[in-house]
């Protein structure tokens, strides 16, 4: 027979190691924003704009402004269900927005436009981005949602 102090950490041993659960396999629980999309999600309760990773690539590439770090926001009233963004220079750009980095996505403050689309009291909505050549800007088409 052990001592008792033997016999107590043999008893503190067992209690740490039992478990209430079998052994599980798991799923991973992942974060989409890393999962490189060509999109820009509106945030209508923030007013805020997310520029994802591969739209935020493509819009760096064709601007030919790397870092973007000012962009402007834009409509058109012939297309309302389109809004672009474009890279400019805060210095030349009455209108300039910063491009904040958060992780690897661009965030954006815009509550006026998200206003003027009609989406601050939508829930959170990611939206297809890609380059419009013409305007040499990032488009967003609100109706193709991601």
């Amino acid at each position: 027979m052990g001592s008792l102090r033997d016999m107590e950490r043999e008893a503190k041993e067992n209690t740490e190691t039992a478990s209430p659960f079998p052994k599980l396999q798991f799923k991973e629980v992942g974060d989409e924003r890393r999962g490189g999309k060509q999109a820009v999600s509106v945030n209508g309760k923030l007013g805020r704009l997310v520029i994802y990773q591969e739209a935020y690539r493509l819009f760096e590439q064709r601007s030919g402004k790397e870092p973007v770090k000012f962009v402007q926001l834009l409509r058109h009233d012939e297309y309302p269900h389109i809004f672009w963004i474009k890279a400019c220079d805060s210095a030349k750009d009455p209108a300039a927005r910063g491009l904040h980095t958060t992780g690897e996505t661009k965030l954006i403050s815009a509550k006026k436009l998200i206003k003027e689309i009609g989406k601050e009291e939508a829930p959170t909505q990611r939206f297809f981005a890609d380059w419009d050549p013409v305007n040499e800007a990032l488009y967003v088409d609100l109706n193709h949602p991601v």
